[in-house]
């Protein structure tokens, strides 16, 4: 019985502790109106100068939507950066306009006596900042410029004139940002903001490129062709002269000397090797120049774009280092891996064939060595010779790599080729 009684009277204060909950609810609603359609602004209270009153929470969210169309901020701001300088208005910022807020003030504060008129809080949109701050820096920024070579004169005394580099300007956008911000959200109407500037020095200078730039590798050759096949060389030497190769260019020993097949190019007839067989045709001779080009370019550590060994192996070098041309298929292609250009200077003068690539040499390795390696001989019929290029830093092997294998007929009487057994570049 005692326990039937303890059970009701546990009952009785649930539901005396649930009518209190209600109750508070239905006061907390009485005093606070919700955001629905039952309650109206009283007919004084004004938003940013724009009449509410008597109209519900959402017809006054559209209608301050509909007439507020612009912040209730000006102001005159002057951006300097460096000798320039950018004005800047609020009409070059967006704005969040926060009407939630204004309202739930206005239903709160408002005195339906003496009526009220409420600001709008609003604060600047962040990417708004960014794009006027990446427009500056549009104005503002400048790439350094490296020192570079103005004028190669091949085989002079004084080779190289040079170009001064300049410095670049980039501008601290961060730094931007925060001052911008700062400004808007202290609501001043007039100020000037010295921006900072980062000052960028070119990687390479003048005094870098007078004190580094250097012969890389120097290639000789003799020619021991006939007249016209040792003026072919010439004018093909000639046509390559003076070449310069830009950092990540491709340079095209065609390109450099055009037609070689064409006598209006001033190229003559002599022996060459066609479908196999010795007979005369125009540009014989030519490939004695793009073999000492094409030494001279490996050793100078130049990529090796395109290059073709010929059907039997050269008797001017030795196995695995010749470079045969024939205009428009076969070409000899270099590639400047460097950071800086690079020069070819070359001639032929009383028969001697000379090459000299000019550039800045990195500091990964000091020498190149060339080796070619002969194997899968088989006399009557061919055999196959892997060029590789060695480089050396201080005596120290760094670096190996193939950068050609030639295939070379045997078949009429022609012998193996000596194999490079290697050779410092100097």
């Amino acid at each position: 019985m005692n326990g039937l009684s303890n059970f009701r009277k546990a009952t009785y204060v649930l539901i005396a502790v649930a009518c209190v909950c209600v109750c508070a609810a239905l006061a907390v609603f009485y005093v606070r109106p919700a955001k629905n359609e039952t309650f109206t602004f009283p007919g004084s209270v004004r938003v940013q100068g724009v009449k509410i009153g008597g109209l519900t929470y959402r017809q006054a969210q559209k209608k301050l939507d509909r007439k507020i169309k612009t912040v209730p901020y000006r102001f005159d701001l002057v951006v300097r950066a460096g000798d320039k300088s950018v004005r800047l208005t609020q009409n070059n910022f967006n704005f969040i306009l926060d009407y939630e807020k204004a309202l739930d003030s206005a239903r709160e504060g408002v005195n339906p006596l003496s009526g009220n008129d409420f600001s709008v809080p609003f604060r600047v949109q962040p990417e708004s900042v960014r794009k006027q701050v990446a427009r500056i820096a549009g104005l503002i920024d400048r790439k350094p410029r490296n020192a570079e070579v103005k004028s190669f004169r091949p085989f002079s005394e004084k080779r190289f004139s040079f170009k001064t580099g300049r410095s670049g300007v980039s501008l601290d956008r961060i730094s931007l940002e925060r001052q911008l911000f700062s400004f808007i959200d202290s609501r001043g109407s007039v100020g000037e903001i010295s921006a900072i500037t980062d000052r960028i020095k070119p990687k390479i200078s003048q005094r870098y490129l007078k004190k580094n730039l250097k012969r890389l590798s120097s290639e000789k050759s003799y020619s021991y062709n006939t007249e016209n096949g040792t003026i072919n060389m010439k004018l093909a030497l000639k046509a390559c002269n003076g070449s310069t190769i830009k950092p990540d260019e491709v340079w095209s020993f065609n390109d450099s000397t055009g037609n070689t097949n064409s006598t209006a190019n001033g190229y003559r007839k002599a022996e060459v090797i066609l479908r196999k067989k010795l007979t005369q045709g125009v540009g014989g001779g030519i490939c004695q120049a793009s073999t000492t080009i094409f030494k001279a370019a490996a050793l100078a550590n130049l990529g090796i774009e395109e290059r073709h060994n010929h059907h039997w192996a050269s008797g001017y070098t030795l196995s695995g280092e010749d470079a045969t041309i024939d205009y428009p298929s076969l070409d000899l292609k270099l590639k400047n891996n460097f950071k800086t250009s690079v020069f070819i200077e070359s001639r032929l003068q009383n028969r001697s064939l000379e090459v000299n690539i000019y550039g800045v040499k990195p500091k990964e390795y000091d020498r190149v060595k060339l080796y070619s390696r002969n194997y899968d001989i088989e006399y009557g019929k061919s055999f196959k010779t892997d060029t590789f290029r060695v480089l050396y830093k201080n005596k120290k092997q760094v670096k190996k790599e193939k950068i050609c294998t030639s295939y070379y007929s045997l078949a009429g009487y022609h012998g193996v080729r000596q194999a490079d057994e290697g050779s410092y570049n100097n």
